[in-house]
């Protein structure tokens, strides 16, 4: 029989969409990731019979339509998704699939900065690294898989950094992509620990679909 814990868990969980990183009150930092690739991928797992939990940005939350029975809850800065992804007991799959930002405010304002300042300078710090928290809280049987996105890099160093990535953080796969390959279509990588590669390429649903078909959430423990 399978345990509590595993009948009340998702079998996937996926996330999607920037994170929000706080100057004040009123604004913040992010980046211009839409979530469009999150919130397919979740659709495709649900589609498919699998529990999912999506874990949307408030920035996209509710721009795209999802099956019925996903669960969502949605983050806002990078330490939101971090907590919300620690709170998580168990799972068999993760596609961290989030913009997470490399840097925050460090000295975000109470308030509202006045907007009559001749200029604005916003010291930031390092944002520590969620991916490679995830093996230590979920263990070896999750299947963990990251994303990498560069900008005009040349496909070897695009392909170094996803193989970087996998060995820093105990992933099993990594999607690699690069912005330039993004528009009506896409084209993106996906690179597993072996060091194998696959080219995955067209609309963004075919690509989740396609990633789904491949990427399968490992098999539950009985007890």
């Amino acid at each position: 029989m399978q345990s509590t814990q595993e009948s009340c868990c998702p079998d996937v969980v996926v996330t999607a969409g920037p994170t929000m990183e706080p100057i004040d009150d009123i604004r913040f930092v992010s980046n211009v990731s839409t979530g469009s690739f999150g919130h397919a991928l979740a659709a495709e797992y649900a589609t498919m019979g699998h529990r999912v939990l999506l874990l949307a940005s408030e920035l996209v939350d509710g721009r795209f339509d999802v099956p019925d029975g996903i669960e969502r809850q949605t983050f806002t800065s990078a330490e939101s998704l971090r907590q919300r992804l620690l709170s998580i007991p168990a799972t068999r799959l993760v596609l961290q699939a989030a913009a997470v930002a490399d840097f925050t405010p460090s000295e975000p304002v109470r308030g509202k900065l006045s907007s009559d300042a001749p200029c604005l300078d916003i010291h930031q710090v390092p944002v520590p690294k969620i991916l490679p928290m995830l093996r230590g809280h979920f263990g070896p049987d999750t299947t963990i898989v990251g994303f990498k996105l560069l900008s005009g890099a040349p496909h070897d160093e695009l392909m170094e950094a996803a193989a970087k990535q996998i060995d820093i953080a105990k992933t099993d796969l990594c999607i690699a992509n690069d912005l330039q390959d993004i528009g009506d279509k896409r084209t993106v990588y996906l690179v597993r620990g072996n060091g194998s590669v696959t080219t995955i390429k067209g609309e963004t649903t075919t690509v989740a679909r396609r990633i789904a078909s491949q990427v399968w959430p490992a098999k539950a423990q009985n007890v």
